[in-house]
């Protein structure tokens, strides 16, 4: 389901068919130095982020969205909300492929 779109990105839920590409980005240390975990996940462990992702986006009407850039209609990153756990607040988070970065 498409959430937003401007002229180069579309933020769209995500689907059991993003794994691997979400893997290409949540796989990789340098991506997920600065989340909370600390470490990269595994494909399993992405897996389970794109269902609680989606099953986030029943309960609440949000996640961290899928971000498609249009140009290339490519998967290249996350970027949205997460409702913590803990504290019952919402913290906004985007994660993106290193070839993407510094593109404004």
């Amino acid at each position: 389901m498409e959430i937003l779109r401007t002229d180069r990105l579309i933020l769209r839920t995500w689907t059991s068919h993003d794994i691997e590409k979400g893997f290409s980005i949540w796989g990789d240390p340098d991506v997920m130095k600065y989340v909370n975990l600390g470490h990269a996940l595994t494909r399993d462990q992405v897996q389970k982020s794109i269902n609680a992702g989606i099953t986030h986006q029943e309960k609440f009407g949000f996640q961290h969205w899928a971000v498609i850039e249009i140009s290339s209609n490519s998967l290249i990153g996350a970027c949205g909300f997460n409702k913590t756990d803990t504290d019952q607040t919402i913290e906004l988070v985007f994660h993106f492929s290193k070839a993407y970065w510094n593109k404004g």
